[in-house]
């Protein structure tokens, strides 16, 4: 078994992360919307921009980070 498998296109893993990390994000966002009884403009914010904020990270990291760099 080879484990020192690397991902032919950094980019389709990219995306599958951002794509995931949209999709955790916004359920957890629904949840505090709908449980949260008083929230000001700064929460609002909050819950609309992290899905996007931890999306776009998520990308990033999947498109450069290099396994195999040394530390």
């Amino acid at each position: 078994m080879n484990t020192d498998h690397e991902p032919k296109n950094p980019r389709r893993l990219a995306l599958a992360l951002g794509t995931l990390m949209f999709t955790f994000m916004s359920v957890v966002s629904l949840v505090i919307f709908y449980t949260e009884e008083r929230r000001d403009l700064a929460d609002c914010l909050l819950i609309v921009g992290a899905p996007f904020a931890m999306a776009m990270l998520a990308y990033l990291v999947g498109l450069y980070h290099d396994p195999n760099a040394s530390d």
